[in-house]
C-alpha cells in the first residue's frame, strides 16, 4: 500500500469513528447504530488494507448522501447540550439524540438542571404572578401567588432549577423563589 493510499485509509478511518462518536455511544448501551453508520463500523473489521479502503470509501460515500439528502443527521455533545438548553422546562418524549446517546429520559441524567438568562420583558399575568420573556427566546410564567419584593424588568437576571416532580424554580434577582412553568 503506498503512503497516500495508507495517508487516505487513515484519515477516512479517523473522520468515520469521529463523526460517530454519538451513534457509537448509543451502542455501547445495546441500542444499535443507523444502517448507515453500523456500514462504517463494520468496515473495521475487515483485515486487507485494500479492502477495507473500498469499504470505507464506500460506506462513508453513502454517509455523505444520506447526511446531505437529510436521511441522516450526525450531532455532537455541544449541539445536544444546546438542544437541551433551548428545550428545558418542556415536556418532550424520549429522543435518545437530546440525552447523550441514552435511549431514556431520567431527569438525574439530563445534563441541563438550571438556566440563567436576562429578561427581556416583563408583565402581570391575570393571577397577579408574573409572566417574564428571556434573552435566550423562551417565556416563563409564575405559577403560586408568592409576591416578589423586586419586581422584574428588562435586564433583571433570572435563574430558574429544576424542582421537586417535574416542576421549577424561577428566581428574579435577587427575590426568593417562585413556581414557574414554561409557556415557550
Amino acid at each position: 500500500m503506498t503512503g497516500a493510499i495508507r495517508f487516505r485509509a487513515l484519515v477516512l478511518s479517523g473522520f468515520a469513528i469521529g463523526i460517530c462518536n454519538v451513534q457509537v455511544a448509543a451502542a455501547a448501551e445495546d441500542e444499535k447504530p443507523s444502517p448507515i453508520v453500523q456500514k462504517v463500523l463494520d468496515c473495521r473489521s475487515i483485515a486487507g488494507d485494500a479492502a477495507r479502503l473500498a469499504c470505507y470509501d464506500s460506506s462513508v460515500r453513502e454517509m455523505g448522501q444520506a447526511t446531505a439528502s437529510g436521511d441522516l443527521t450526525v450531532v455532537d455533545r455541544d449541539q445536544v447540550r444546546k438542544a437541551q438548553r433551548g428545550l428545558f422546562g418542556f415536556s418532550l418524549p424520549s429522543l435518545a439524540f437530546l440525552h447523550g446517546g441514552r435511549g431514556h429520559h431520567d431527569e438525574q441524567d439530563d445534563d441541563v438542571q438550571e438556566i440563567t438568562a436576562k429578561v427581556r420583558s416583563a408583565q402581570r399575568n391575570g393571577d397577579g404572578g408574573w409572566v417574564v420573556s428571556l434573552d435566550d427566546g423562551s417565556r416563563w410564567e409564575q405559577t403560586n401567588a408568592q409576591t416578589l419584593g423586586r419586581w422584574p424588568h428588562a435586564g433583571s437576571t433570572v435563574t430558574i432549577k429544576r424542582a421537586a416532580l417535574g416542576s421549577f424554580k424561577m428566581t428574579i434577582d435577587k427575590n426568593p423563589p417562585v413556581k414557574a412553568r414554561r409557556l415557550q
